[in-house]
C-alpha cells in the first residue's frame, strides 16, 4: 500500500511481480480486467509477520563494494522524504567510516509532512537548507517508497534522472558490471543515445511506464534502463530499481573519477567502448537491488 511519489491522498496498492520488479504489460492488463470482478470466497487464510528489512538491507549491500563506499571519504545527506526509505542508507554504511552518511526527514509520516514525497528540486527544501548549514558532497533523496532517487550536488545543484542514468549506465559498463542494450523511455534524455552509441550497445526505446523496461529486462535484451521520472534499474533478474542501490552506485561513482559536484555539474561522459555482451556477469547476489553486481 502506496502512494508512491503521490501526495498521501493517492494511496492505494502497488502491484509487483513475483520477481521483485514491475510486472510485464499482459499481468497489468489482466489485473485491470479483473477488477470489478467479484472473488470467489476461499475458506481459511492467515497472515504473518516477518522482518524484512534485515535481508533486504544485506542484498544491498552484497550488490556494491561497501569497503570502498566507506573508504571513499564522502559526505552524504541523505533525504528520506518521511518515507520507506528511512535510514536504510546509514545503516548500510555504518558508523565509524570515512564516508559518513547523515539522514534528514527519516520519520514516517503518513502525510510526508505536507510535502510531496518525489524527489524534485521544489519538494527538496530540507535538503537545500541542510546543505547550507554544514558541508556535504551529495544529497541522495528518496521518494515515498523508496523506488525514485534525487541528486542534489555539494552546490546544491539538482541532478536530473536523465544524468543520473547516463552516467551509472557509462560506470557500469565501462567496467565491466553489466551486459547487454540499454533502455530508455521516449522521453528520456538523447544523452543516453550517445551514451549507447559510445559504448557500441544497441539502444531499445519503449513507452513510458517502468514495465516496459522491465519486460525489456525480462528477455535478456538489456542490462540497465530507466525512466525520465526517476525510475531506473540494471538487471539484476529485472527488479525493480531501488533508490537506495542506486543512490550507492552515485556515489560510488566519484571516488575513482572525481568528486561529485565536478562529475554531476558538468556532467562529461567519456565511455569506453565495448562489445554488446562484454563483462556480463552473475546476478544471483543482489536478488532485491536494482543493481546487478558489485559496483
Amino acid at each position: 500500500m502506496t502512494a508512491s511519489h503521490n501526495p498521501a491522498l493517492w494511496n492505494g496498492v502497488k502491484y509487483k511481480s513475483h520477481f521483485g520488479g514491475s510486472a510485464t504489460p499482459t499481468t497489468y492488463d489482466a489485473i485491470a480486467r479483473s477488477v470489478d470482478r467479484a472473488l470467489p470466497p476461499r475458506p481459511g487464510g492467515a497472515a504473518e509477520r516477518l522482518d524484512l528489512r534485515t535481508p533486504y538491507r544485506d542484498a544491498i549491500a552484497a550488490c556494491v563494494d561497501l569497503d570502498a563506499i566507506r573508504r571513499a571519504g564522502l559526505a552524504v545527506l541523505a533525504d528520506s522524504m518521511h518515507g520507506a526509505s528511512g535510514t536504510l542508507l546509514a545503516e548500510i554504511v555504518g558508523p565509524g567510516h570515512a564516508t559518513r552518511v547523515t539522514t534528514i526527514r527519516s520519520e514516517r509520516n503518513p502525510t510526508f509532512g505536507g510535502v510531496n514525497p518525489e524527489p524534485i528540486p521544489q519538494h527538496l527544501g530540507a535538503s537545500q537548507a541542510a546543505l547550507s548549514g554544514g558541508r556535504f558532497d551529495v544529497v541522495l533523496a528518496t521518494d515515498g517508497d523508496g523506488d525514485r532517487l534525487g541528486v542534489l550536488d555539494g552546490g546544491g545543484r539538482f541532478v536530473t534522472p536523465h544524468r543520473i542514468l547516463a552516467l551509472l549506465a557509462e560506470s557500469l559498463a565501462a567496467r565491466g558490471r553489466i551486459g547487454g542494450g540499454i533502455a530508455k523511455t521516449f522521453s528520456t534524455s538523447l544523452l543516453l543515445d550517445r551514451v549507447a552509441a559510445r559504448l557500441r550497445v544497441p539502444l531499445h526505446e519503449t513507452p513510458i511506464g517502468f514495465k516496459y523496461i522491465a519486460e525489456k529486462m525480462m528477455s535478456g535484451e538489456v542490462g540497465i534502463g530507466g525512466e525520465e521520472s526517476g525510475g531506473l534499474a540494471s538487471r539484476s533478474s529485472s527488479r525493480s530499481g531501488t533508490a537506495s542501490s542506486r543512490g550507492f552506485s552515485s556515489s560510488r561513482r566519484s571516488p575513482t573519477r572525481g568528486s561529485p559536484s565536478r562529475l554531476f555539474s558538468h556532467g562529461r561522459t567519456r565511455p569506453t567502448a565495448r562489445s554488446p555482451t562484454a563483462g556480463a556477469t552473475s546476478t544471483s547476489r543482489c536478488r532485491f537491488s536494482g543493481l546487478s553486481s558489485r559496483s
